[in-house]
């Protein structure tokens, strides 16, 4: 998010900068010119907020029927843009500055999220997926503030196959949405607007996210002493907007305000992405890491996200359905109290 609103600020400096003198003369066009950036950046952006509005890198923990879980981790992913698409410009002035040159090939974008999971006969389980990213109104140069807030709420379901000491088969699927918004702002301070107007500008840049998704899935996993390293594959579809906006407003009425606005609506967008993680048990907390990476893809091999984080499975749950028969094998599920631990009044004699 530091790169993304670093790469908007660079950009309208050069425009109010460079661009100052045209600003009156060639205000239409010129906005014109930041409409077309803000829609280059809306669609560039489309894909990559669409693989981040459901990065499943859920570990296989494996919990007991009627017992509750709770994962948390902290991620960092790319949203990747393809700078030769960029729309050609009609002011000279903005032109020679190249603007273009001033957004990196890959923008970061940051995740916190937490499930809470319940444990079902027969090996299911169901979780919710609660996200929230927040980044107060902070300076990220001299002259430019930003502030940034991502949210996702999410369902899941998720079955459990297999003999974890061989090979466990994990199959999900889940539903998710991401919305959630980025603004910078900044303003100028005597801008030459002709040999002899100076004027300041306030300026204000804005990149929003609404995408809905849904997806199926799958992870294999084996365990090996305290760690369980897996991978898998999963398919999710999205659909949503993305929405950007970039305006710089003068003081007094010589100079019309400048504002460019982009909208790219995220329709059948289709992804199939590969995972691959490794856990480690502890004593009550279980550690892991995973990344996720676009397999298929305009974008390919470019949007990927990282994640390392912690799960708690919680005592709850009796042995039933399935687990009755293999809970010796589930290193994962919280276990029942040894026959040394059982009360002496529970003890029946025959």
């Amino acid at each position: 998010m530091n790169q993304r609103g670093a790469s908007l600020a660079a950009v309208l400096l050069l425009l109010l900068a460079g661009g100052a003198s045209a600003a009156a003369n060639n205000a239409p066009r010129l906005s014109e010119d930041f409409q077309s950036i803000m829609e280059w950046l809306s669609s560039e952006s489309a894909e990559g907020m669409a693989f981040h509005s459901a990065v499943s890198f859920d570990p296989p923990v494996e919990l007991r029927p009627g017992g509750i879980g709770f994962d948390g981790n902290f991620g960092l992913g790319t949203v990747p843009l393809h700078k030769d698409t960029f729309p050609k410009l009609q002011v000279k002035t903005l032109q020679d500055t190249h603007p273009e040159s001033n957004f990196s090939n890959t923008t970061m974008f940051p995740d916190m999220t937490a499930h809470l999971r319940y444990g079902f006969a027969d090996r299911w389980e169901g979780a919710i997926r609660l996200s929230n990213m927040t980044v107060p109104r902070y300076k990220i140069s001299p002259t430019t503030e930003a502030e940034g807030q991502s949210n996702i709420l999410g369902a899941e379901v998720r079955k459990h196959m297999g003999n974890p000491k061989l090979e466990r088969v994990t199959v999900y699927a889940s539903a998710d949405y991401i919305f959630g918004s980025f603004k910078f702002f900044n303003g100028f301070q005597h801008v030459g607007v002709t040999d002899t107007l100076f004027l300041n500008s306030k300026n204000e840049g804005m990149l929003a996210w609404d995408i809905k998704t849904i997806g199926a899935g799958f992870t294999i996993s084996h365990e090996w002493g305290r760690y369980v390293p897996y991978y898998g594959f999963g398919y999710h579809y999205s659909e949503g907007v993305v929405h950007t906006r970039l305006k710089s407003v003068f003081d007094g009425n010589l100079v019309s305000p400048v504002v460019g606005e982009g909208s790219h609506s995220v329709v059948g967008t289709q992804q199939l992405r590969m995972t691959l993680g490794t856990m480690r048990h502890g004593k009550n907390v279980n550690w892991y890491a995973a990344t996720e990476i676009l397999a298929i893809g305009s974008k390919s091999g470019r949007a990927f996200a990282a994640h390392m984080g912690f799960s708690i499975p919680i005592r709850a749950g009796a042995p039933v359905g399935l687990l009755s028969k293999t809970d010796s094998e589930l290193k994962d599920a919280p276990r029942e109290l040894e026959t040394r631990d059982v009360p002496s009044s529970m003890i029946i004699l025959r």
